[in-house]
């Protein structure tokens, strides 16, 4: 089986993933920081996380590709 998916909608995987994680797991104040202007940052766990997701994506692909 192939998978057409590119690195953009991997990332959209990803960050739909990690904000559902963060959410259910009530790691909001962990992840995300909140700035003066009203936008917002991830921590460094944050980034962990969302770069770990991104990874078990990219890694479940390609296993099935191969």
């Amino acid at each position: 089986m192939s998978l057409n998916t590119d690195l953009h909608s991997i990332s959209e995987i990803a960050e739909s993933v990690y904000f559902s994680v963060i959410d259910e797991l009530d790691m909001n104040d962990e992840c995300i920081n909140m700035l003066i202007d009203g936008s917002t940052e991830n921590t460094i766990r944050g980034q962990e996380l969302y770069y770990l997701i991104e990874d078990a994506i990219n890694n479940a692909i390609n296993s099935e590709v191969q």
